[in-house]
């Protein structure tokens, strides 16, 4: 479990610092700073498969992050469910690998979100 915590927090450490490279490269922030930068160098067709590419590189970034992560908490929901004789757990770490591979689509936020309220409301 503290393998999983730890991949989600590098990842969005990763994706962070991968947004913040898209925005340096791509509107040339020290340029902007000393007046240097040619005001045509925000249009054109180049720019839009860039800001793009800025957006939706972190994104994937984080979704490879989250299904590693998902793996592990898997595995470990596993071994609760085996020692405690809860199936439960293995139900909820399946929930979470799937909403971790559905997250791309934004459905998988939704039902781990419902999941989570579902299955806190049994006894």
């Amino acid at each position: 479990m503290l393998i999983a915590v730890i991949l989600v927090i590098v990842g969005l450490a990763v994706a962070a610092v991968t947004f913040f490279i898209g925005v340096f490269s791509i509107f040339d922030i020290p340029g902007l700073i000393q007046g240097k930068v040619d005001p045509s160098a925000f249009t054109g067709p180049e720019l839009l498969p860039r800001i793009l590419l800025m957006l939706l590189l972190p994104l994937a970034v984080i979704w490879v992050f989250f299904i590693i992560s998902a793996v592990f908490q898997r595995r470990s929901y596993n071994t609760i469910a085996s020692s405690l004789n809860v199936g439960l757990f293995s139900t909820a770490a399946l929930i979470y690998l799937i909403g971790a591979a559905l997250s791309i689509i934004l459905v998988g936020f939704i039902e781990k979100n419902y999941n989570i309220l579902f299955l806190s409301s049994e006894t």
